[in-house]
């Protein structure tokens, strides 16, 4: 620190002391003189903080007093009111008819009315039948896997549901999802397949089934 003089009350010696120190002993008279400090001068920096800092807090304080309180909301909330909060909406089976669903029904009546007729309506002959026989798993397949696929992309925990539970694939895209066009197509493709692709599973299931007690009856 840089050294100032000051000059004893008592005897006018001058006496170099620290520019920081509080009092000193005059070498001449021994007497004690303390030291006044100066309070130190803002800087314009700080000047410039505060005044901007007043200037808001003073804007703030009007707009709260010139803006009137929403209907229903007090200003102010007492701590120990909780705040309402807003409502959820489920996703889910729409329950109001919009331009999108128009056309993802559109969509299921075209589909489905041409796999109906192809089905039960007498459009294919007995070559053909068999033909949409024996391709309604493979097509059933490929509609799993896209939908296990969208499913995934919505929620992770209902996709391993529905690869653990495939039947769960169906009811999520039904109930839960709002993919209405998948919806739509899923839906039509199974009105021609459908019953061909329950056959296929389930004489394939009762097989397996039989197979199996077959083994436990014969002591493995």
């Amino acid at each position: 620190m840089a050294d100032i003089e000051r000059t004893c009350p008592q005897c006018g010696k001058l006496v170099t002391i620290s520019s920081v120190a509080e009092r000193f002993v005059c070498p001449a008279c021994g007497t004690a003189v303390s030291v006044p400090q100066a309070p130190a001068p803002k800087t314009g920096e700080a000047k410039t903080r505060l005044r901007i800092r007043d200037e808001a807090a003073s804007f703030q304080e009007n707009a709260d007093e010139a803006s009137p309180p929403r209907k229903g909301f007090s200003r102010f909330r007492a701590k120990d009111k909780p705040i309402p909060s807003r409502p959820t909406v489920r996703r889910g089976v729409a329950h109001v008819v919009t331009a999108h669903h128009v056309g993802s029904w559109l969509v299921f009546l075209a589909i489905g009315g041409v796999m109906a007729g192809m089905r039960y309506g007498g459009w294919l002959n007995e070559s053909q039948m068999d033909t949409l026989r024996l391709i309604s798993p493979i097509l059933l397949l490929v509609l799993y896997v896209i939908t296990l696929m969208t499913i995934f992309s919505d929620s992770v925990f209902a996709g391993i549901m529905s690869l653990l539970i495939p039947p769960y694939s169906l009811y999520y895209l039904l109930v839960s999802s709002d993919r209405f066009l998948l919806r739509a197509v899923v839906i039509g493709i199974l009105v021609g397949i459908g019953q061909f692709s329950a056959d296929f599973i389930t004489y394939h299931w009762m097989s397996i089934v039989s197979a199996v007690h077959a083994y436990i009856a014969s002591g493995g």
